[in-house]
């Protein structure tokens, strides 16, 4: 029986090199802001839980709160609408609201 684990930045940048990822809580989380089910109006910024420390596209550098492309101090934010961090969560860059989700298998 196979063990389903969630997937690393290092397996989403073996699939994508231009990715837009960061590590939070050691789950990998991508950029759907911009997909057709992500509805911005439905999300409200919750809690402040951290900040981008570093940006990279070296698996072998990424830890915990680096990214691909958020530069480092953009601030991340839970969600009001699912109170917790589990699947989404908020990025603000320049003024512009992203949502990232959660990578979880299974």
């Amino acid at each position: 029986m196979k063990i389903l684990t969630n997937p690393t930045a290092e397996d989403v940048l073996r699939q994508s090199q231009s990715a837009d990822i960061f590590e939070y809580d050691s789950r990998v989380f991508s950029n759907v802001t911009d997909y057709d089910h992500i509805d911005l109006d439905t999300y409200e910024k919750g809690d402040f839980i951290g900040e981008i420390v570093q940006t990279t596209d070296n698996p072998s550098r990424f830890g915990e709160l680096s990214a691909t492309q958020l530069p480092e101090g953009t601030p991340i934010y839970e969600t009001e609408n699912t109170g917790s961090v589990q699947y989404f969560v908020i990025a603000e860059v320049a003024g512009r609201t992203l949502i990232y989700q959660a990578l979880i298998e299974g």
